[in-house]
């Protein structure tokens, strides 16, 4: 729990300035895809038949999996105020509010159901596919659309 307290800490203002200064749809697609992987290598080291990865390499899974999933809220909703009118604010604040409360209520659900299905291991393999699909997505719509004519 040390590790993605520590990582989410340490690296979220970098991530966040980082994605002031670049398409941040990019941006979302790096930083959950390195979510996604850190999620896979946790479920993969984390309960392997031959034994338990040493605590420090699961700490640094845990470190950059908190680094980069706690960073994704706050760079979506960024990206989302980038394309409003001052107008907007509110009602898009309502809105992403709204879509955080319902995953922060049903993302427990499913991934206990998943636990319950497949073993105490499943969870950060929930995470991971969960995190993957964001991935999958940000790319598809980097593509599909191409790049923000306002990008520095």
């Amino acid at each position: 729990m040390s590790g993605i307290q520590v990582g989410s800490v340490v690296l979220q203002w970098p991530i966040g300035r980082f994605s002031d200064r670049h398409d941040r749809r990019l941006v979302i697609f790096a930083v959950s895809a390195v979510a996604t992987v850190a999620a896979f290598l946790i479920a993969a080291f984390a309960n392997p038949p031959g034994g338990a990865a040493p605590q420090a390499v699961l700490l640094g899974l845990f470190t950059l999996w908190g680094s980069a999933a706690l960073s994704l809220y706050a760079i979506c909703v960024a990206h989302a105020n980038d394309h409003v009118t001052v107008e907007e604010t509110v009602p898009l604040a309502s809105a992403l509010l709204l879509a955080w409360a319902l995953g922060a209520a049903l993302g427990p659900l499913l991934a206990t159901a998943a636990m319950e299905w497949f073993g105490h291991d499943a969870l950060f393999v929930y995470v991971g596919v969960v995190s993957g699909g964001l991935t999958l997505f940000a790319g598809l719509r980097r593509l599909i659309s191409g790049p923000f004519r306002s990008e520095p």
